[in-house]
């Protein structure tokens, strides 16, 4: 991986990160429109409650994991997205890795688990 492409999953990492602190924080708050869920940004008011600034803000979340995406494809690598606040957002981890890692576990077979129960073992931090 060059130089470029890392320093470029870095800053989508920090801003995945302050989109997920702000969503925690109630600064961003999906509501559903026509069908389908959209977010607005609040700020704080005078009484110290949020209250909505803009109509609609763009969903920079999906915009920054599709240039993740691109990125880590670019080296033959997948990306994993963490979405808790608390910890690094990008994980990357090659698909050969995970086979291996899921063929020695009987649990991580189960439904509903894979890459989200052993990225942090089979991934490497973006942070």
């Amino acid at each position: 991986m060059t130089r470029y492409r890392w320093s470029e999953l870095r800053r989508l990492e920090r801003a995945l990160h302050k989109w997920a602190e702000d969503e925690c924080n109630g600064r961003i708050q999906w509501h559903e429109e026509d069908g389908k869920e959209v977010p607005y940004l609040y700020g704080l008011s005078e009484y110290g409650d949020y209250t909505r600034c803009k109509q609609q803000w763009h969903n920079v979340e999906a915009d920054c994991l599709a240039e993740a995406r691109r990125h880590a494809a670019a080296c033959g690598l997948e990306v994993y997205h963490q979405g808790d606040p608390r910890g690094c957002q990008l994980y990357l981890y090659s698909q050969a890795d995970l086979d291996e890692r899921l063929e020695r576990s009987e649990t991580l077979r189960q439904p509903g688990m894979g890459i989200s129960a052993c990225y942090n073992s089979v991934g490497t931090a973006v942070c």
